[in-house]
C-alpha cells in the first residue's frame, strides 16, 4: 500500500514539475489566457500588446510599454485605464512598477 501511494505521489510530482518552469507557465497558462481575453474583445489591440509584454516581463514600468504607446501622455492614460480595469496591479500604492493581474486573465491557482 505505501509503495503504491508513493508511486502515485511520484507520478503526480513528475506531472506537475514542469510548472516550476517560468517558460512553461508563460507558454501554457498565461499566453492562452491572454488570447482568450483578446478573443472576448475585453481589451483593445494596444492593451493586448501591453499585456503580452507583461506576460514576458513579470514586473514592468511605463517605459517598457513605449513600443505600444509612443506618446508619454497616452501611455500614462492607458496604464491608468488598465489599472482601473484591474488588468494590471501597481507593486505598491502610487508605485511605477506594475505586474499582470492574473485574476483578470481568468488564471486561478488552487
Amino acid at each position: 500500500r505505501c509503495e503504491a501511494l508513493l508511486r502515485n505521489l511520484l507520478g503526480e510530482l513528475h506531472r506537475t514539475s514542469r510548472y516550476y518552469s517560468v517558460d512553461c507557465v508563460r507558454d501554457e497558462i498565461l499566453a492562452p489566457a491572454l488570447t482568450a481575453v483578446v478573443d472576448r474583445r475585453a481589451v483593445t489591440s494596444e492593451e493586448a500588446r501591453a499585456l503580452a509584454i507583461a506576460v514576458q516581463k513579470p514586473e514592468f514600468q511605463a517605459q517598457d510599454l513605449e513600443c505600444v504607446w509612443q506618446d508619454r501622455f497616452l501611455r500614462s492614460r492607458s496604464i491608468r485605464k488598465m489599472l482601473d480595469a484591474g488588468l494590471i496591479l501597481a507593486q505598491k500604492d502610487g508605485g511605477r512598477k506594475y505586474t499582470l493581474n492574473l485574476g483578470a486573465l481568468g488564471v486561478q491557482f488552487y
